[in-house]
C-alpha cells in the first residue's frame, strides 16, 4: 500500500512540474511604476529611482517574456521548455494567464509562445515551439475563447491603444522591417520602407506614436514615428546596443536598457524629447529580461 501511495505522488510530481496548475493560488506583491523580468524566475516591481519595492511574482519557474494589462488585473508569462530541469516546462513551451486580482491562474496554452496582452485584455501568442510556430491568436479572458489572426512569422508585437492596430516587425531579406496592421480591414502597411535600418522593439504610445530602436553599420537609436511613413524622430543615438524601448502613458517617459562597454546592462529613462537622461538600475551581465510601465 506504501510502495503505491509513494508511486502516486511521483506522478502527481511529474505532472505538476510540466507547467504551472491553473486555479493555483499565488502571492503577488504590489505594483510600483515599472516591473522587471530578471532573466531567471523573478518579476519584480521598481520605483522611478531604480529601488526595488518588491518580487512582484515567483511562479518558482523559469520565465522567458510576459506582459501585464494596462489596468493591472491580467499578467501573461511565457515558460520555456527544451529543459528537463523542473523548473522548465516538460512539454515544450506554454504561456500561463494570471488573474492578479484574483491571485490565480486562469489558463494554460501549451505549447505556446509570445506570451502579450492587448488593451481588451486578450491574451496573443502563437501555439508552438521554436521550430514550428502557427499564426497569431487571441485568448479573451472574458469569454475564454480562442479567435485566430491571419499574421504570421512575426515579431515584436505591441497594440494600438483602441486595440484596432498592431505594430510589429518582420525579417524580410535578411532586414528587421516594421509593419502595422488594421485589423478590422486587414490592410497592412510598412512604415519607412525607405530607411534601410534594421528595427527593433516597436511600442505604442498613447497618443499614436510609435517609438522603436533602429540599427545599421554598428549604431544604434531610438526613434519616434506615426503612420506617416514620412514622419521620422531622433530621440537618442548611441554606439552601444539599446534594447526593449517602453513609453509610459501618462508622462511619455521612455525606459530602455543598454549594453555598456563592460558587458553591464542598465535600464536608463529619458524623456521623448529626448532630454533628462537618466541611468535608473544596474542589472549587471543579468540584462536579457523585459521592462514594461505599470500602466
Amino acid at each position: 500500500m506504501l510502495k503505491k501511495l509513494v508511486l502516486v505522488v511521483l506522478i502527481l510530481s511529474l505532472v505538476l512540474v510540466s507547467c504551472v496548475k491553473e486555479n493555483k493560488s499565488l502571492e503577488i506583491g504590489e505594483l510600483g511604476d515599472f516591473i522587471y523580468l530578471d532573466g531567471k524566475e523573478n518579476i519584480s516591481t521598481f520605483n522611478f529611482e531604480g529601488h526595488r519595492s518588491s518580487v512582484f511574482i515567483d511562479l518558482d519557474k523559469r520565465i522567458s517574456s510576459f506582459d501585464i494589462s494596462r489596468d493591472g488585473k491580467i499578467l501573461s508569462v511565457q515558460i520555456p521548455g527544451g529543459s528537463e530541469e523542473s523548473n522548465y516546462s516538460q512539454e515544450g513551451p506554454c504561456i500561463i494567464v494570471i488573474n492578479l486580482e484574483k491571485k490565480r491562474i486562469i489558463k494554460e496554452i501549451k505549447p505556446g509562445i509570445l506570451a502579450g496582452i492587448s488593451p481588451m485584455n486578450e491574451v496573443y501568442f502563437m501555439e508552438g515551439n521554436d521550430e514550428k510556430v502557427n499564426g497569431l491568436k487571441l485568448y479573451d479572458t472574458s469569454v475564454k475563447k480562442i479567435k485566430e489572426i491571419d499574421l504570421n512569422n512575426i515579431s515584436n508585437i505591441d497594440w494600438s491603444p483602441n486595440g484596432k492596430k498592431v505594430v510589429y516587425t518582420k525579417r524580410i531579406n535578411r532586414m528587421m522591417r516594421l509593419f502595422v496592421t488594421d485589423l478590422t480591414s486587414s490592410k497592412t502597411i510598412e512604415l519607412l520602407k525607405d530607411k534601410q535600418t534594421n528595427k527593433y522593439h516597436p511600442s505604442w504610445s498613447i497618443d499614436g506614436t510609435i517609438i522603436f530602436i533602429s540599427f545599421k553599420d554598428g549604431d544604434f537609436g531610438i526613434y519616434s514615428t506615426t503612420l506617416n511613413k514620412d514622419d521620422i524622430q531622433l530621440i537618442i543615438k548611441s554606439d552601444l546596443v539599446c534594447a526593449n524601448p517602453v513609453i509610459s502613458i501618462e508622462d511619455k517617459k521612455i525606459l530602455f536598457k543598454v549594453l555598456e562597454k563592460d558587458n553591464s546592462w542598465n535600464i536608463y529613462m529619458v524623456n521623448e524629447d529626448g532630454s533628462n537622461l537618466t541611468r535608473i538600475l544596474n542589472l549587471g551581465e543579468n540584462g536579457t529580461g523585459k521592462i514594461e510601465w505599470i500602466r
